[in-house]
């Protein structure tokens, strides 16, 4: 699994080069567009958040044996 995502990185990310000798004048960090995103996943679905399950985990969180 990391071999793979060190090959999706390599394949796809711009601030990763091959060719050292390019980062002197020419640093690929500088064409990242900051809002861009740089994740394998892009989570862009909001997060629901269900008050049962919220006041379940405050009631198992308080509870003393």
């Amino acid at each position: 699994m990391s071999a793979a995502y060190v090959g999706y990185m390599m394949a796809n990310k711009t601030d990763v080069s091959f060719r050292p000798s390019r980062w002197r004048d020419n640093a690929p960090y500088h064409f990242v567009n900051p809002t861009e995103t740089q994740r394998m996943m892009a989570y862009t679905k909001p997060i629901e958040v269900d008050p049962a399950i919220v006041a379940l985990r405050r009631e198992l969180g308080s509870y003393k044996a």
